[in-house]
This record gives structure tokens, sequence and C-alpha cells, in this order.
């Protein structure tokens, strides 16, 4: 799964929403019938009207009933700003930062910001935070005086503001780090419905960080809560929860329905996971050529699983024809980028010869980093090299402390091996009891489990879909 970084650190963008000022006596604007409003406002912004100039201005910049023209936009922004307006000023300022490059201009922006900020307007407050934080528009970094400014708006009540406060709590970003602190304010947040918010409180109950849990019930309410605003990162956390059935009801249908709405919208996470449901037919039909169409997707994005997947595929030939070039390319790619099942299965066809030159020694290097870093399958894999002397030199002790390692992580094939060692006597002492003990054990957790297949990378499975390597 994703650490607790990759939950966490993703930022807001500059440009905060649209404001909900109206022109007074505006109810064209309200309905949505935009050339109307604009007819409307322009004889009071020509007479000099700010909250006219700005509704003009705003109709220019965002295309409503016309086509978007942000030079005419920051005209009438500037007629405002002129005037002493905040909300001009504001609107002028975000557009000289992130408009055209025709209208760039970072120093007035933030002399714009500026002024709004200390004469009250919030959603200036946070813009001008995140300046200080980012060290942008001429302002020396500051990471103190970014919380100042973000706190203000966040205490005024600013929803981005605080789901920004919160991030910042998590992180330790200016402030001390206080996962409690920063769920006070990302809950603020989600309540006033804020989609960031929701999601980024949903991690925290995944993680119990700052909350109670970990509790993917309440997790999954959060995402359930964004996901229904159209946010496609929590339409994949939620398809996760509810393909392993993690505090709720399993529900694979669902989790399909979600993971194709996120991998449409172009999350890489979302489309790995829906080549994975398509290679396994959870929750449709199995489709060997769609999982592929979908790995696809994802690797092109540098998603890691899905290089993984796709090699697994052209080594099986499952919705492609085998090309085992290919498949050490997806391998390789996803291995040297810390993917521990690609390190493990290159290890494995170094090993085994397998459409690369037959090289165990290099073969046990990447099987020992996988291990190393966790992972079961390849801690069970170098146990067995240990054992038997594969690219390494015989070494029974070795051998056991790894097996071991990957029976404590209730690898089902290091169980099994174990009960082997136990009933024949090698690399351990005779003890029946402990053999009949592993293989139950296995039995529980997997049922008709084999010993480990060290050569031949394993089939696309589920847990890929939750993010895990």
């Amino acid at each position: 799964m994703p650490g607790r970084l990759g939950l966490l650190l993703a930022l807001l963008s500059l440009t905060t929403a649209c404001s909900t000022r109206h022109v007074p006596g505006d109810p064209a604007f309200a309905a949505g019938d935009y050339p109307e409003a604009l007819a409307r406002a322009l004889p009071a912004a020509h007479q000099g009207s700010p909250a006219a100039q700005i509704r003009v201005g705003e109709i220019h910049e965002h295309g409503l009933g016309v086509e978007a023209d942000p030079v005419e936009a920051a005209r009438w922004y500037e007629a405002a700003a002129a005037q002493g307006d905040d909300e001009g000023r504001w609107r002028l300022g975000t557009l000289l930062l992130d408009g055209p490059e025709t209208l760039a201009d970072e120093a007035r922006a933030a002399e714009l910001l500026g002024l709004a900020a200390r004469a009250g307007h919030t959603p200036a407050m946070l813009d001008l935070g995140r300046l200080y934080r980012e060290g942008r528009a001429g302002l020396r970094r500051s990471p103190l005086t970014a919380v100042e400014w973000i706190e203000r708006a966040a205490r005024d009540g600013l929803p981005g503001a605080q789901t920004e406060l919160g991030h910042m709590y998590f992180e330790g970003a200016g402030v001390r780090a206080d996962p409690r602190e920063a769920a006070r304010w990302l809950r603020w947040a989600a309540d006033a419905g804020d989609a960031d918010a929701q999601r980024r409180l949903g991690e925290l109950y995944e993680l119990g960080a700052g909350v109670p849990g970990p509790d993917h019930a309440r997790a999954a309410r959060w995402y359930e809560a964004a996901a229904a605003q159209g946010d496609a990162v929590s339409r994949t956390r939620l398809a996760r929860i509810l393909l392993h059935g993690q505090g709720v009801e399993p529900d694979e249908p669902r989790a399909f329905e979600l993971y194709r709405a996120a991998a449409q919208a172009g999350v890489p996470e979302a489309q790995s996971a829906l080549g994975v449901l398509y290679s396994l037919g959870r929750g449709t039909p199995a489709d060997p050529r769609a999982a592929v169409r979908w790995y696809r997707e994802a690797a092109g994005a540098g998603d890691l699983d899905a290089h993984y997947n796709l090699a697994v595929a052209y080594l099986q030939g499952a919705g492609v024809e085998v090309d085992a070039e290919l498949a050490l390319g997806h391998l390789r790619t996803a291995a040297r980028e810390g993917h521990t099942g690609a390190q493990n299965s290159l290890g494995a066809l170094y090993m085994s010869g397998q459409g690369v030159e037959h090289d165990p020694e290099r073969g046990f290097r990447w099987v020992e980093r996988a291990a190393r870093r966790g992972h079961p399958r390849a801690q069970a894999n170098l146990a067995l090299m240990y054992a038997h002397g594969i690219g390494v030199a015989p070494d029974d002790i070795e051998a056991l402390h790894w097996m071991r390692k990957a029976a404590a992580q209730d690898e089902p094939a290091a169980m099994l091996e174990l009960a082997q060692w136990y009933e024949s006597g090698t690399i351990v002492e005779l003890d029946p009891g402990a053999a009949a003990r592993w293989r139950r054990r296995a039995g529980e957790i997997a049922p008709g489990a084999a010993t480990p297949g060290l050569y031949i990378p394993a089939a696309p499975d589920v847990e890929s879909a939750a993010g895990e390597r």
C-alpha cells in the first residue's frame, strides 16, 4: 500500500474556487443564464460598480456563455481593484499568478494579494500564505508566516484553508506535527463539504493517525462523501476498501464500478487496479485483453504495479502474445524503482534463465533486495537459495531465518516448506508436531497452497489493487 506520505502529500493548487459574490439583483447568473447576466452587469460595470466589474470579469475569465478571455477579465478586475475593492485585487492577483503568460506578473500579484489579505479578504489570506510557503513571487520562503496567514483564513471559516492547515499540522510544515490538530481542522472542512478534506480525513482514519483507529468503516464514509462530489482519488480509496471488505461488507461489483470511473478520470492507481479485476474476473467477467489495456495506461503514467502485471501478462500470454523481452523490460523498470514483487520475479528469472541469461548470483541479489524490504515470497525464495546454495554459499542458519520471517508474515508457501523441513529433519531437527502445526496453519490461511515456486513470477493478484507490493 502506498506509504503514509504517499496518501497525504498532494497540495491544493494556488487558484481558489470562484467567489459566490453576486451582483445585486442578478438572478440570471444564479440560474446559469450567463448571456443575460452579462447584459445586465455591463451597464453597471461601465458606470463604475466594482461588483458589476467583477461579475463581467468572472464571466470572461471562465468562459461562461462567452469565449474565455483572461485579458478582458483582467481589464475588468483591474478596474475594480483600482477602486480599492479587495475582491477585485484578489481575482486580479490570482490571474496574474496563474493566468496566461502574457499576463504574468508575480511581483504585482503578491502586492495585490497582500493588500487584500491585510484588509481581511479571506481567500487572499490563503493564497498569500501559499506564496510564503513556496517562496514564490519574490517573497522569501517562510513556513511560519505561511502558517500565520493560512490559519487566519482557516479561523475565518474558509474550508480550503482549514484543509491546508490540517495538512500542515500532519506534516509538521511550519508547525510542530500534531495529527490530532490536523484531524480537527480537516473535520471542520470536511463537515463544510470540502471534498479534499473529506478524502484526507478518510486517509487519517485508514492510518489511525490523530483519530481512533485504524477505522476503515469511517474512512469509507468520508471517501463516499468525497466520491459523491466526483473526487476520483476517493473513488479509488473507497473501491479498495469495498474490494477487500475492510470494515464494510465486500462489494466487488461496486468496487469495479468505482475503479472504472476513477480509471477513466486518469488515476493511475485505479487504472492498474481495474486491470487486476479484469485479469482475475473480480466484480466483472474476466477479460485479459481489457486488463492489458488498463495496465498499459497505468504503466504509461509510471505505475509500478502496472509494469509488474504487464510483465506477468507477457510471460504468461494473458491477453497478449508471449514476449519475454517485453516482460523483462517491464520487470526491470519496476524493480529498479523499488517494486519488491518485480525484484523477486526478476531474480527468479535470472536463476532459471527464462528469457534471460542464466545468472544465479544476480538473481540472488535481486531476491535479497526484495526480501530485506519485507516481501514475504522473496523471503521464502531467499531461504530456499540459502538452503540449496543457489547463487550463494549454502547456509542453514540463514535459510531458517528467512523462512521463518516469511512464515511470520503468513506466507503459506513458507509454512509448508517449514513443515517439510520439520518432517524430514532437513535444516532443522526432526519434529513431526511442528510440521503438523505449520501445515495446519497454512491450510487455514490458504487451502490448497503449494510450496514455493521459485522461478515463475506470480500471477497478478488482487493485492496490487490495494497498492501493496
